[in-house]
């Protein structure tokens, strides 16, 4: 892993190993370091709630889905800092059963 590795955990049967790298990636290997699976962390746009340009109208007049026209004059949320109890550290956890994986990064 050329990016250096932010943060790692074995699956609860140690046959898998999940890194978050320095470049926001997360990467699944075997235990022999046999990569099975590489994807990235962050993506800035995602989902339902993601608008999609027509390329036509004033954003007033276009449709919202369900949120209504009144979505088009709500502004958008600022990020927040991050608390100042967080660490900053990368951190990766398995569920019981070794099925699911939850990744965390800043």
């Amino acid at each position: 892993i050329d990016a250096g590795i932010a943060g790692m955990a074995w699956s609860p049967d140690e046959e898998i190993g999940a890194f978050l790298t320095g470049d926001g990636k997360l990467v699944l290997m075997t235990k022999d370091f046999d990569m099975l699976a590489e994807t990235v962390v962050e993506v800035t746009d995602f989902g339902a709630s993601a608008f999609v340009t027509v390329g036509w109208g004033k954003k007033e007049t276009q449709f919202h889905g369900s949120e209504g026209k009144e979505a088009a004059k709500v502004s958008k949320k600022p990020v927040l800092p991050v608390r100042p109890w967080d660490d900053r550290q990368a951190r990766v956890s398995w569920r019981g059963e070794g099925q699911c994986l939850a990744g965390s990064t800043v």
